[in-house]
């Protein structure tokens, strides 16, 4: 199926009501048609988001951005994410005189992030709690000690 990927579709908000009844046809379509489960999990994902009445982007991920739509995304200040490329901790290349970035190498690169954020975290937790510091709390879930 060919698409324009700079074609704009906007989605009346839906109420939670129809949300259902869509996810229940989308359930009996995907089973009867094949369609993966995570396929499945980001139209429903895509439902819900339109009966909270967010905005919804989905891009190629061989889409090409722009410098501070990446910062964005990556909730960092410009400068910062161009320290980043400098650097070479992230990927780019340049159209002209600009610099571009691909949307999956930002997505790459923010979930390599928050990973390391979430094991700094635990390992944090982890620490305190051998201190002694969560004497009344349980061990954290996926802790050992």
């Amino acid at each position: 199926m060919a698409s324009n990927s700079q074609t704009q579709i906007v989605f009346p908000q839906i109420d939670e009501a129809q949300v259902r009844s869509l996810e229940t046809l989308l359930g009996v379509a995907a089973g009867e048609l094949g369609v993966e489960d995570q396929c499945r999990a980001a139209l429903s994902k895509v439902l819900c988001l339109m009966a909270e009445g967010t905005s919804v982007t989905l891009l190629p991920h061989d889409q090409t951005i722009t410098i501070q739509r990446a910062a964005d995304l990556l909730s960092i200040p410009k400068p910062y994410l161009m320290k980043l490329l400098e650097s070479g901790e992230m990927l780019y290349h340049r159209v002209g005189h600009q610099r571009r970035l691909y949307f999956r190498d930002v997505i790459a690169y923010r979930e390599k992030r928050d990973a390391e954020r979430k094991a700094a975290l635990d390992q944090m937790s982890l620490d305190a709690f051998d201190a002694g510091l969560y004497h009344r709390n349980v061990m954290p879930e996926g802790g050992n000690s």
